[in-house]
């Protein structure tokens, strides 16, 4: 008898939990004290939870719901358990917008004296302490993989929202334009969503987030000397980032990119792998933790890294609408709290390719 009741409170909590609002999961996440102790009780939830939701087609929610909980937690082996069960039931078909990267190895990184000498060039205030974090250059090997041709868009994250399965972005810190989520802003990148945003979003297509060595070998487009996504030098209107238009007291004057804040995707020239804005617009969360200085600790080769398998903030990639010109080089780390959202932070997906 006990057994069956507890079966019983499985199948109702499961139906509830089918019902709620996407942000209303999210609230039992974020109520947890110290979520990092909570690592069995979510456990015991996934174990409960997790082999009813892998077979049922109604309850995408609910494995978005215990991915992000085991996420938090990083337990990876009961997350893939149930982002692969999100991934598998993708309805979205579009996938029109998928550029494949040829397998390859490239050099990882940048000398800290290149990257001071070229921010030179346009600041006063550049220190070589800033990026030590580039250092050294290592050769990483990759296998083919497919990366988005733009950043995910209002649009395409609004029929993730639809689904159920989505947080809404957060409408705070909104610098950009007026009513920025609605259907007239829909070709713009979608901002002010966190890490767990874009992974569940990216599954829930069917794909992921890039790993950091996929994005910046992307960023490259075959071109490893070049210092950002065109070629060696900043002119006008090659990417959006702080210039002349901006608000900010950092702006650089000597270059006009032609917005004042966001712009919509595909606005600048793609590069040789035809992505678009891999530098500026908004800054890109990829699968990563960050770690000060880790390529440091690196064998001088690898292949497909995932970089640490720990840490409290994940890496940011490409700069964006607000940022200086330094963070456009394709070599540039900064990082973010994954529970952490601002209105330059997006994303784009990436998929394997057997």
């Amino acid at each position: 008898g006990e057994g069956l009741n507890r079966q019983g409170q499985i199948d109702r909590t499961h139906a509830l939990l089918k019902t709620q609002a996407p942000e209303n999961l999210r609230l039992i996440w974020s109520s947890l004290e110290d979520i990092q102790a909570q690592s069995s009780r979510i456990e015991t939830i996934f174990n409960a939870l997790y082999p009813k939701s892998q077979y049922d087609m109604q309850a995408p929610r609910v494995l978005a719901f215990l991915a992000e909980g085991t996420l938090r937690v990083n337990r990876p082996d009961l997350a893939e358990q149930a982002l692969t069960s999100l991934r598998a039931m993708s309805k979205y078909e579009n996938d029109d917008n998928m550029q494949p990267i040829p397998a390859g190895s490239f050099e990882m990184g940048a000398d800290p004296e290149v990257i001071l000498a070229e921010c030179q060039k346009y600041y006063d205030s550049c220190e070589i302490g800033n990026y030590q974090d580039e250092a050294p250059m290592h050769t990483v090997t990759l296998n083919t993989f497919e990366m988005g041709v733009y950043e995910v868009t209002n649009a395409e994250y609004q029929q993730c929202v639809l689904s159920g399965v989505c947080v809404p972005p957060n409408e705070v810190n909104l610098q950009v334009l007026d009513n920025y989520f609605d259907e007239n802003n829909a070709n713009y990148p979608v901002i002010n969503v966190n890490w767990y945003d874009a992974s569940i979003y990216c599954v829930w297509r069917g794909m992921r987030l890039p790993s950091e060595a996929e994005w910046e070998y992307a960023a490259r487009g075959g071109r490893e000397s070049q210092l950002y996504p065109w070629g060696n030098a900043l002119d006008n209107y090659l990417a959006n980032f702080c210039d002349k238009n901006c608000a900010f007291s950092w702006a650089f004057t000597g270059i006009d990119d032609g917005f004042s804040t966001i712009a919509q995707v595909g606005s600048y020239q793609p590069n040789a792998f035809n992505l678009f804005d891999m530098s500026g617009n908004v800054s890109e969360w990829v699968s990563d933790y960050y770690e000060d200085q880790y390529y440091q600790s690196l064998p001088p080769e690898i292949q497909n890294p995932i970089g640490p398998l720990v840490g409290e903030t994940r890496v940011l990639r490409g700069g964006s609408w607000l940022n200086t010109a330094e963070f456009l080089m394709v070599s540039i780390r900064t990082d973010f709290k994954p529970d952490n959202y601002f209105d330059n932070v997006g994303f784009r997906c990436a998929k394997s390719r057997d």
